[in-house]
């Protein structure tokens, strides 16, 4: 996957999930998971296949061996930059000024922008509603 199909699969799956992947009971990175109890993933856990995913990957960054390491068997020829931007993806999902107590109603409009700014910055095509 190039970076593009890397930043589609991404925006469409969060947008679909409308939520972030989190759990209160996570006491790093602000509770979010690459996959919470409930199922869901985030922007880099849903790049991970089933077989690949090990929770023991949970609260560790995109640049922390163990999760560069699966990155890599996925995207073999993945460089430098490419970890980059998916660290990206990754602090975009986390970051979300989201208040998790109002059901997320505020998702979907924030995640809308936040990737539409990495589009514009990683030099992407964002083809995507606020819908």
């Amino acid at each position: 996957m190039n970076r593009q199909e890397v930043f589609d699969t991404v925006y469409r799956h969060l947008m679909k999930q409308g939520r972030q992947s989190y759990s209160k009971d996570v006491p790093t990175a602000g509770g979010c998971m690459y996959r919470s109890p409930n199922g869901n993933k985030c922007a880099i856990g849903c790049l991970i296949p089933d077989e690949m995913y090990n929770k023991d990957i949970e609260g560790l960054s995109v640049f922390h061996d163990e999760v560069s390491d699966i990155l890599k068997k996925i995207y073999p020829d993945a460089t430098e930059k490419d970890l980059n931007f998916l660290a990206v993806l990754q602090d975009t999902h986390d970051d979300l000024d989201n208040d998790k107590t109002n059901n997320y109603e505020n998702f979907r409009p924030l995640l809308n922008e936040a990737m539409k700014e990495n589009a514009y910055r990683w030099n992407l095509e964002f083809n995507y509603s606020s819908n």
